[in-house]
């Protein structure tokens, strides 16, 4: 799936799993060339989530919850999780995972 965020082209990859929470999708925003753009999501472990529900970093990708919910990417589930300063939005994955 290709998509803009912060104003660079970039596809994603959206993969099953983090080392310490197995179940939470994870996506990767990837260059034309194939080189690592960010992780769009973050893995906070003590969180429990939903089938398919994963978190964005709205901190370093500010537009990614409307990107991804506008690409069809992303359903926003309207529940968000604190951990220090930043406020995370949790989205259930609707696009096809690897």
């Amino acid at each position: 799936m290709r998509v803009v965020l912060n104003g660079y082209k970039v596809n994603l990859l959206i993969y099953m799993g983090y080392k310490y929470s197995p179940k939470q999708p994870r996506i990767e925003a990837v260059c034309q060339g194939g080189e690592p753009y960010a992780s769009v999501t973050v893995c906070i472990p003590e969180v429990e989530l939903g089938e398919y529900e994963t978190i964005l970093d709205t901190n370093n990708l500010p537009d990614s919850l409307d990107v991804l919910v506008k690409s069809n990417c992303v359903v926003d589930t309207g529940k968000t999780v604190d951990s220090g300063y930043c406020e995370y939005p949790i989205v259930k994955v609707v696009a096809s995972i690897n």
